[in-house]
């Protein structure tokens, strides 16, 4: 043979390195997105988050994070996903200059 054929396991691992090079995406969430399916950055980008989380708990069970959806929303606004939580979405900084999520703020 003059050629080596790539292995489910290496494309696999070819496509999670992908998804873990977009921002906010580490190695967990790319495991769980290659999981329900997603092949491409491109699925994600231009995907709907909140659709791609449902996605995610209809097939890996209601256990997701909420965080996992602000970090779709991160990677789609190429912003940190702590500015793309629920509470956080059309505010600017807290008082002190901080984003701070939820409304916490430090006692």
């Amino acid at each position: 043979m003059s050629g080596i054929m790539a292995q489910p396991d290496d494309q696999k691992d070819k496509v999670i390195k992908e998804l873990g090079s977009i921002r906010n995406v580490g190695p967990v969430i790319a495991g769980k997105l290659y999981v329900v399916g997603i092949r491409s950055a491109e699925e994600v980008l231009m995907g709907d988050p909140e659709a791609i989380y449902q996605d995610m708990q209809e097939k890996l069970g209601p256990g997701i994070d909420r965080c996992v959806l602000y970090v779709l929303r991160g990677a789609r606004a190429d912003k940190p996903w702590p500015q793309c939580s629920d509470s956080r979405i059309g505010q600017g900084p807290g008082p002190d200059g901080r984003r701070w999520l939820s409304g916490w703020r430090p006692g």
